[in-house]
């Protein structure tokens, strides 16, 4: 019997395969037995036609094939992270689902080691940021602020945003508008500007798509601007 690895791989590892621990390399589970318990699947892959020693070998080829799946899942979790810390890549945005000390899971499926610094709390479903800062990165936290973070698990990135880091220059008039260092004035919409009142000078803001902002050392929300030219 001739099998297609790179089949197997795909069907075994879209089934089998534990995506949330894609960076230690998993024992093969015996999938040739899972095949077995159900009659209907055993009966599909026409199991009762081999004999044992084709049985087992077909057991090995289902093994293999979950290790090259393994590692295809691997690789493209690599990919996108160092994706992400490409100098002007776009930030992902997200919301966080889990906190596990350390450790902070976002619905995009991302998974993050936070550095020295931790929230003790966050609410489920607060919007969150991952960004290249430096020559790491950040994860900035609605009602928080902004902590250092490593990459654990990319995940999906199913928003993508541009952003650019600056600092706060000047607040102007009540926080109606915000002059950033290199970035230049900013007109604040008119529902945010008491929040942006209370944003002081030097503080670092994140710009995002040059159309919303956010003060990383300020537990606030993601605020609307729109550039004053």
């Amino acid at each position: 019997m001739t099998w297609n690895r790179s089949l197997l791989a795909l069907v075994i590892g879209s089934f089998f395969l534990p995506q949330d621990k894609v960076s230690v390399k998993p024992e093969p589970p015996d999938i040739l037995a899972m095949i077995k318990r159900d009659d209907a699947q055993a009966k599909k892959l026409g199991l009762a036609k081999l004999n044992a020693s084709e049985q087992e070998a077909f057991g090995e080829a289902l093994k293999t094939a979950y290790v090259l799946g393994w590692e295809s899942c691997r690789d493209t979790n690599v990919k996108k992270a160092q994706g992400l810390a490409k100098e002007g890549a776009t930030a992902v945005v997200s919301k966080v689902d889990e906190l596990n000390g350390s450790i902070a899971k976002l619905r995009n499926g991302m998974i993050v080691e936070f550095g020295l610094l931790a929230p003790s709390f966050v609410g489920f479903g607060k919007d969150c940021i991952v960004f290249k800062s430096g020559s790491g990165h950040k994860i900035w936290i609605a009602g928080k602020k902004a902590y250092r973070c490593e990459i654990i698990k990319a995940g999906d990135f199913v928003r993508e945003r541009s952003i650019r880091e600056d600092s706060i220059d000047k607040v102007i008039d009540n926080g109606a508008v915000i002059k950033l260092s290199t970035s230049g004035l900013f007109d604040v919409d008119v529902f945010s500007r008491s929040a942006t009142a209370l944003w002081m000078p030097g503080s670092s803001v994140l710009l995002i798509d040059g159309i919303e902002m956010v003060c990383l050392d300020d537990g606030g929300e993601i605020v609307n601007v729109s550039a004053i030219r």
